[in-house]
C-alpha cells in the first residue's frame, strides 16, 4: 500500500485577516477541541474495560496510552471518538517491498494533561543484522481542522456548514490554529521582521469582497522539518501517522523497532513496530484491462515548480502529474527548464499531459472560410508542439484535450481537430 500523497496549498484559502494579540498572535498556543460529555464518560469506561482485559494495570498509571489503528479508514478520528477498530497497547505491523512507502497509524488517549509530548522512532533491525535507519521512519500529527459541511463524506462543497475533519498531516501542530467556537482556521505567518501572526484561512470563495489578490505569500508559511512536541489534553484523542520508506536495497526479512513516547521529559512507554520486507519489488502500475498498457495517475493541482513537492509526488508514484511539465510553444526555453527539473525530481517526461493546444474545436460538416482559418491556426500550433517535444524529448507523446464529457454527437464534430493532433503524433 502506498501512502497517498497529501499536497495541500494553504495559500489558496488565505485572507488578509489576522488574530489580535488577545486571540494569540504568538506561535505557542494550546490547541483544544470541544468534547461531548457523554462521549468522555463512555470513552473512559471503555478504556477501563479494555485495559482490564489486557491485565496490564500499569498502563493506567501512564500519562497517555495508545491504540494502533488502520492508517486509511472511512472513520473520522475526532478528538472524542473512541477508536472502535483500534488495538489498545498493540504492535504496529507493516508489510512492504523494497522502495515502498508503507503507512501505519496510532491514536493517543491522554489520561492527564501533558504540556510536551515527544514521539521518536528507533532503527528497525532484522534478526540477520540488517538495519533500516530511524531516518526512514516519518512521523506526522493528523491535525483536525474545519472544512466545508461535506468535507469528510462528499465531493461537492457545502458552503453553509463547517465540520471538523481529521486530514492535515503536520510536523508542527501550531502551524494551524483551529478555533472551535467559530469553526475557523488560522495559518501562521512568519514575517521577515521575525514577528509571527495567525491569518484567517477559512474563506469558502463565496464571502463578500473576497479577492485572490489578498492571498498570502507562501514564503511566510512553513512547517517544521520533523515532528515537533505536541500537547495532550486529558480525554482528547490525538492521531499520528507513521510512514516507513523501505530502502531500495533493503534485505528481505522481519524488522523490529519501536516508536517511543516521552511526556514532560519522562519516558512514557513505547509502541512495538514489526515490519516484514518482501523479497521482490513492485512493478510499474498497469491498466486493469490490459497489463501491457501503463496506468497514469494525473493529479489536479500539480502545476508546481517546487522541487520538494515534485520529489514527494515522484516518491509516491505520482510521476505523471497533470500540469507539469507544461509544453508551451510560446515559451520553449521554459519548457526545456521544466524538463530538466522534472528529470532531476523523478517526474516522467515520457508522456506530457499539459500545455498542448486544446482540440475542443467543434466544426460542421461543411466549413466556411472562417472555420477553415481556425483549423489552419490550430494545425500550425499543434505542429509546433510536435516539433518542440521531438526536439527536446525525442518523441511526440503529448495529449491535447477535447470537449469535456462531450456527447457522441459533439465528439463527431471534433473529428477534424482531433485529426490535427493525431497527424502531429499526439493523442487526444
Amino acid at each position: 500500500m502506498r501512502k497517498r500523497a497529501f499536497f495541500l496549498s494553504l495559500t489558496a484559502f488565505c485572507l488578509g485577516i489576522s488574530l489580535t494579540a488577545a486571540e494569540g498572535t504568538e506561535s505557542g498556543f494550546r490547541q483544544t477541541y470541544p468534547l461531548a460529555p457523554e462521549k468522555v464518560k463512555s470513552n473512559a469506561q471503555r478504556f477501563a474495560e479494555e485495559s482490564e482485559k489486557l491485565q496490564h494495570s500499569e498502563i493506567r498509571n501512564l500519562p497517555a496510552v495508545y491504540y494502533v489503528v488502520p492508517p486509511l479508514s472511512d472513520l473520522p478520528r475526532l478528538p472524542d471518538s473512541y477508536p472502535d477498530d483500534g488495538i489498545l497497547n498493540g504492535s504496529m505491523r507493516l508489510l512492504a517491498t523494497p522502495g515502498e512507502f508503507e503507512p501505519g497509524s496510532f491514536v493517543m488517549y491522554p489520561l492527564k494533561n501533558v504540556d510536551r509530548f515527544e514521539i521518536t522512532a528507533s532503527d528497525l533491525q532484522s534478526e540477520q543484522g540488517a538495519t533500516i535507519p530511524a531516518s526512514s521512519v516519518d512521523l506526522k500529527l493528523v491535525k483536525c481542522w474545519y472544512q466545508a459541511g461535506s468535507g469528510w463524506y462528499g465531493f461537492f462543497a457545502d458552503a453553509l456548514n463547517r465540520v471538523l475533519v481529521p486530514e492535515l498531516l503536520l510536523n508542527d501542530e501550531t502551524l494551524i490554529k483551529v478555533v472551535p467556537e467559530t469553526k475557523d482556521n488560522y495559518v501562521r505567518y512568519e514575517n521577515q521582521d521575525g514577528s509571527t501572526v495567525y491569518q484567517w484561512m477559512s474563506a469558502n470563495f463565496a464571502v463578500v469582497n473576497y479577492s485572490f489578490d489578498n492571498q498570502a505569500n507562501s514564503g511566510l508559511i512553513a512547517d517544521a522539518e520533523t515532528l515537533q512536541p505536541v500537547v495532550l489534553n486529558k480525554d482528547e484523542f490525538k492521531q499520528f501517522f507513521v510512514t516507513v520508506h523501505v530502502p531500495q536495497d533493503a534485505v528481505p526479512g522481519i524488522y523490529r523497532g519501536t516508536v517511543n513516547f516521552t511526556a514532560d521529559g519522562v519516558s512514557a512507554g513505547s509502541m512495538p513496530v514489526i515490519l516484514r520486507v518482501l523479497p521482490f519489488s513492485l512493478p510499474a502500475p498497469k491498466s486493469n484491462y490490459n497489463r501491457d498498457k501503463g496506468f497514469y495517475l494525473c493529479l489536479y493541482g500539480t502545476d508546481t515548480r517546487n522541487p520538494d513537492i515534485l520529489r514527494n509526488m515522484a516518491e509516491h508514484n505520482a510521476v505523471t502529474p497533470k500540469a507539469f511539465p507544461y509544453v508551451d510553444v510560446f515559451q520553449p526555453d521554459l519548457f526545456r527548464e521544466d524538463v530538466k527539473l522534472a528529470r532531476a525530481c523523478g517526474i516522467s517526461t515520457d508522456i506530457l499531459f499539459a500545455g498542448a493546444e486544446g482540440v475542443n474545436v467543434t466544426m460542421p460538416e461543411n466549413l466556411n472560410a472562417a472555420q477553415i482559418k481556425k483549423l489552419e491556426r490550430l494545425k500550425r500550433i499543434i505542429a509546433k508542439t510536435g516539433k518542440l517535444t521531438q526536439d527536446v524529448l525525442g518523441h511526440t507523446n503529448f495529449y491535447s484535450y477535447g470537449v469535456d464529457e462531450g456527447s457522441p454527437s459533439v465528439i463527431r464534430t471534433e473529428r477534424a481537430a482531433w485529426k490535427i493532433a493525431h497527424d502531429a503524433g499526439g493523442k487526444v
